[in-house]
């Protein structure tokens, strides 16, 4: 009901929804947010060591459309990287979190080197949806440092939407290319 009524009294009970054990009740609750002006409730939900809390924020806002200062946004998101939440859900939420906001993460330099960091640390991942998402995000963020990684990756893959994504996003790098790097590549095509 509270995603129809915008009242500043539900704030308190939407924010802590956001770390309800069930995905559904987090989402919702974020939804419910998305419906109050943001400086209503963000810098609230963000000040929390939850993931999932400060991720739905994020995501919350990023739905109501209102700007909010950058630097809060890259902050926030420089939070959530530096504690490389632990469960599988948290970090497929981060990483597609990331994504929502990359275009402000390419643009700042020190946040774009930690999350790079955290990508090439952690890629390749044991678990094919976490590997999907590195690899999407080590593209659109043009981490030249993980084309090896991207290409060893490609070579061992047989499954050819999952090469057709490696090689997507190999495709976005705009510079770390040694001469062996293409060659693999052209041997590979």
């Amino acid at each position: 009901a509270l995603t129809r009524v915008a009242t500043k009294k539900s704030v308190i009970p939407l924010v802590q929804a956001l770390e309800d054990p069930e995905r559904r009740v987090r989402y919702t609750a974020m939804q419910a947010l998305a419906h109050l002006p943001t400086a209503d409730w963000f810098e609230v939900a963000i000040d929390s060591e939850n993931a999932q809390r400060v991720m739905r924020a994020l995501v919350a806002a990023k739905h109501r459309r209102e700007l909010l200062e950058s630097r809060l946004i890259l902050n926030t998101i420089s939070r959530l990287v530096s504690q490389a939440p632990e469960t599988l859900e948290d970090q497929l939420d981060l990483l597609r979190v990331v994504g929502l906001f990359q275009e402000s993460i390419t643009n700042d330099p020190n946040t774009k080197a930690l999350v790079s960091r955290y990508l090439i640390d952690r890629f390749p991942s044991g678990n094919e949806d976490l590997r999907w998402e590195q690899a999407r995000l080590l593209g659109a963020l043009r981490v030249s440092e993980a084309i090896p990684a991207l290409l060893d990756q490609l070579e061992s893959q047989s499954d050819g939407v999952r090469q057709f994504h490696l090689a997507s996003a190999l495709s976005l790098m705009e510079g770390g290319w040694y001469q062996d790097h293409s060659a693999r590549l052209l041997q590979w095509l």
